[in-house]
């Protein structure tokens, strides 16, 4: 469980703002994913622990919204 909150606290410091900056970038083009709007709408709460599986599924949404251009 350490190990968890580690990841999560790692990911929210480093990589949360620059993952949700890339989503309302591809927004703006008009590609959404509804997934990352889900995760971006209900974890903006600084508490909230965010699984290493969702990290994972984070990175992949963007991967597919990459892959649209």
């Amino acid at each position: 469980m350490r190990w968890v909150k580690i990841r999560s606290r790692h990911f929210r410091g480093y990589f949360f703002q620059r993952a949700l900056d890339i989503k309302n970038e591809f927004a703006q083009l008009h590609i959404r994913d509804q997934e990352l709007d889900d995760f971006f709408q209900y974890t903006g709460i600084a508490d909230t622990l965010i699984l290493p599986q969702t990290i994972e599924s984070v990175a992949q949404r963007i991967k597919v919204l990459a892959d649209k251009i």
